[in-house]
């Protein structure tokens, strides 16, 4: 379902909620597979979720229209006094938000929602956790990706930030202290997960995730914790096994389809792993995104017969891609950036969406990539996960969420002057908008606190490590 749809369809669950339990707060908390979680607060036993969608589908039949209004600071203000987490991004210094309205019910809710409400598709409200999941396709239970989303929820409980409103002060106050927080969060999950791999005493680390989850620098610092315990890991990447872009498989619509697994050279990558574990020195190729084609460039690894390769990449999980390696002796890491800050209560940020802006702002510094190019081949970059990636997450070991509470200010920082220079003409303008709306809610900010280290530089640059 189309972003505009998504939100129309939550604007009407959030209307039948404040028919039907107006003392109750929703809180529109996080992806959860096709579709959204949402949490009650206080939390609540008695809901009648059938009560709720039969209202829903009621206004969905009647053909009632959603309406925008676009508010001032004071119109804000004034509109929305009793909703302090409303209130709270007028620290953003942003000057205008998006009201919408269905009868008598407004909210604040980010844009584009569908005016028209007729055609929106199926959906069920299912009853699941503390609160419920709206969902608009087969809904399937992912027991460890909300496991990790859990923890995440945690990590922000003791960072103290929670909403776009709460990061923005949090900036005034004390912004080198919050990033630091956030990557000594990660330092310690890496550290747990290293001495897991250890005590199972695995061969091959399979790290694997959705685009621009942070896999390699993941991979490169998971690396420094297992050398702690006196082994020398061998990490090396699956891109750099694409196939040359000459024989890459081309997609349904004709064109190349990068994501697919028949893009990387499985045969190659086979052989090194069995030279590798086998204790054989292997010369490993670099894949040169420029040229479209690999390179040796004399990267000659070898590990002893108890060392530990760790390989990444967006197929890791598949078993097709390492059919040549014993399952006993792989341990599977499953990473991807889910951040559970939201705008305010009743808008989430997408996951989809923190993982686009991270690989623009990389493609136009590292790829030479313009922005407009990687909006408009997101589509078919999520049509591959769909595919590839997500129906093995729950087949992982561990998972890794990779988000930083702190980042969507600097990355902001980055590229919205750049998404301001997108024209009305050009094909990405009404996605690009979009985008420059979300990071409009956050003050810019200067990378400078970041860690050389910090899975954030993979992005944008500055990193202790190669790539």
């Amino acid at each position: 379902m189309d972003y505009g749809k998504e939100q129309a369809l939550i604007l009407l669950v959030l209307k039948a909620f404040n028919e039907l339990y107006p003392k109750l707060t929703i809180v529109v908390d996080h992806s959860y597979g096709p579709g959204v979680y949402c949490r009650f607060r206080p939390e609540r036993k008695k809901i009648s979720l059938r009560k709720v969608k039969k209202m829903v589908e009621r206004y969905i039949n009647s053909g009632i229209r959603i309406g925008v209004r676009r508010l001032d600071r004071n119109g804000l203000r004034r509109f929305f006094k009793s909703r302090e987490d409303i209130l709270r991004l007028l620290s953003s210094g942003k000057r205008r938000f998006d009201c919408y309205t269905v009868s008598s019910f407004s909210d604040h809710i980010l844009g584009p929602v569908a005016g028209a409400v007729s055609d929106l598709p199926d959906f069920d409200l299912i009853p699941y956790h503390s609160g419920f999941v709206i969902t608009w396709g087969d809904f399937i239970e992912r027991p460890n990706l909300f496991r990790m989303i859990q923890e995440y929820e945690e990590w922000a409980e003791i960072l103290g930030v929670h909403d776009a409103g709460r990061l923005n002060q949090a900036i005034e106050e004390d912004f080198t202290h919050l990033v630091l927080l956030a990557e000594a969060l990660h330092e310690k999950k890496l550290a747990y997960i290293g001495d897991q791999v250890i005590r199972k005493r695995k061969r091959l680390v399979v790290i694997a995730g959705p685009s621009a989850s942070g896999k390699t620098t993941f991979s490169k610092r998971l690396a420094i914790q297992l050398q702690t315990s006196g082994f020398k890991p061998v990490a090396i990447s699956i891109d750099d096994y694409f196939l040359p872009r000459s024989e890459t498989p081309l997609g349904s619509d004709g064109k190349p389809d990068f994501e697919s697994l028949e893009a990387i050279d499985i045969e190659l990558l086979n052989r090194d792993l069995k030279d590798l574990l086998g204790g054989r020195p292997v010369e490993i190729p670099k894949f040169n995104f420029r040229t479209g084609r690999p390179e040796y460039r004399g990267r000659v690894e070898r590990v002893d017969r108890s060392g530990i390769v760790i390989l990444e990449g967006i197929h890791g999980l598949n078993e097709e891609l390492t059919y040549a390696v014993r399952p006993g002796v792989k341990f599977k890491i499953y990473i991807s950036a889910i951040t559970q800050l939201n705008i305010d209560d009743h808008n989430r940020i997408h996951t989809r969406d923190t993982r686009l802006i991270r690989r623009i702002v990389r493609d136009v510094q590292f790829r030479d990539h313009a922005v407009s190019e990687t909006i408009l081949n997101w589509p078919r970059v999520v049509q591959g996960e769909d595919k590839n990636i997500f129906p093995f997450q729950e087949g992982a070991d561990i998972m890794f969420n990779s988000a930083l509470i702190y980042e969507l200010p600097i990355l902001s920082h980055y590229l919205s002057p750049l998404l301001g220079r997108i024209r009305r003409k050009d094909p990405a303008y009404e996605e690009a908008k979009r985008l420059d709306n979300l990071l409009s809610y956050f003050r810019p900010v200067s990378d400078k606190p970041v860690p050389a280290n910090s899975i954030l530089r993979e992005f944008i640059g500055g990193s202790i490590f190669y790539y």
